[in-house]
């Protein structure tokens, strides 16, 4: 069934915001109206509503990582992290903060074992010379083969996890949704990721309805702007673009259809926003 996994929202409820977590990251809410939410936190810095958010960077280092002898479920009688476990330790390449993992991801990369496990927990500060211990959601254990220091372990930030707003010149993450109200940093709150929503708009290039919208570059960041057209020469582009902002614009995402009449550069944009369903 449809949105089987995911909470009623009540019409308002996807503008409450707070400072302390009550769902998993990633979670998703639905509203009667059949619009689309996950539970996210925002980064450092305050969000600003109607304005279009990326995931985090993440930390490259961190993505080839060595299963610990010296903490967590290491059986050291049979040499490897046995079936069933849930507590990873790890060597880590370079440091992270406490929490960093916490409802991201563990992907086993190179066997023994396979897969992409959900993490519950990661309490602890480590660093290249400090091992920590991971842990899996407990219905989520290692499985298919047990890990020995063999095992090359990469791990994920969560997207929803302290999201920025998407720059204004070189897009540095996934594009994950639209923030419906102003949110203070390091809170947590509902992020906008399909049907009606208003986001703000620079002029790069025009938008028409109907027609796709993308994450934008320009003046400002977390604005939308209007589809290129396919062909970038300054005689077939829209108003008040450019060949050159054209082209910066060939990659972004699409994230939904411009749903009524065009604003003025700087005003919010009207759109059916199709980033997930």
């Amino acid at each position: 069934m449809p949105n089987e996994h995911a909470v009623t929202l009540r019409f308002g409820e996807e503008k409450v915001t707070t400072t302390t977590k009550f769902r998993a990251l990633g979670q998703k809410g639905v509203t009667p109206d059949a619009r689309v939410f996950y539970y996210a936190q925002a980064g450092a810095t305050a969000l600003t509503a109607n304005t279009l958010v990326q995931a985090k960077v993440g930390i490259g280092a961190n993505l080839n990582q060595t299963p610990s002898t010296a903490v967590g479920d290491w059986d050291s009688t049979e040499g490897n992290i046995p079936l069933g476990s849930v507590s990873i330790g790890v060597a880590w390449d370079t440091g992270k903060s406490s929490g960093e993992y916490t409802d991201g991801y563990m992907t086993v990369e190179t066997t023994p074992g396979s897969g992409m496990y959900r993490i519950e927990s990661d309490p602890d500060a480590g660093n290249s010379a400090t091992a920590t211990v991971i842990r899996l959601h407990p219905d989520d254990t290692v499985a298919v083969a047990a890990l020995t220091t063999v095992s090359k372990l990469a791990f994920t930030n969560n997207p929803y996890a302290s999201v920025i707003v998407v720059p204004a010149t070189i897009q540095t993450g996934l594009v994950v949704g639209a923030v419906p109200t102003t949110i203070v940093a390091g809170s947590y709150f509902w992020l906008q990721t399909a049907g009606p929503a208003a986001l703000r708009y620079n002029d790069l290039v025009a938008a028409v309805v109907g027609e796709e919208v993308l994450g934008g570059v320009g003046a400002t960041g977390g604005d939308v702007v209007g589809s290129p057209k396919s062909t970038n020469t300054a005689a077939s582009v829209d108003a008040g673009a450019t060949a050159t902002g054209v082209a910066a614009l060939a990659s972004r995402p699409r994230i939904g259809y411009a749903l009524e009449g065009i604003p003025g550069d700087g005003d919010l944009l009207k759109v059916m926003l199709t980033i997930r369903g």
